[in-house]
């Protein structure tokens, strides 16, 4: 049994539902991940029940992927496969589009603040 692992990058392409002739279902994706002089592409995949924790994202959105390595071999030649299993948002969750806005404000008025005091 593998370790599972995470990575966090940006959503960089968001594939279709595949359905089997077998009844199996699995959606790909990939994830862009800065790596300092060349952006990493890492192609994962979630399979049956959990092809709904990607439902929410879209591309470009900030995310934490956690995933298994699975490995296989069939005739003499071996695959991997990297199963996520969670997907969560990397950038913090706001219900209002200006709380950043406001929280930035009222950084900046609270530096002046301290700049018009006198220090003694």
């Amino acid at each position: 049994m593998s370790e599972s692992m995470k990575l966090t990058g940006s959503l960089h392409v968001l594939g279709d539902t595949q359905t089997f002739n077998s009844g199996f279902t699995k959606r790909e994706f990939v994830v862009k991940v800065d790596d300092g002089k060349f952006d990493q592409f890492i192609k994962l995949e979630l399979v049956k029940d959990r092809i709904k924790e990607i439902d929410e994202a879209k591309v470009g959105d900030e995310i934490t992927v956690h995933f298994n390595i699975r490995g296989r071999e069939h005739d003499g030649r071996f695959f991997n496969n990297l199963v996520a299993w969670r997907i969560e948002s990397a950038s913090p969750a706001t219900n209002d589009p200006g709380e950043a806005y406001k929280a930035k404000a009222a950084a900046l008025d609270a530096s002046t603040a301290d700049a018009d005091e006198i220090p003694f």
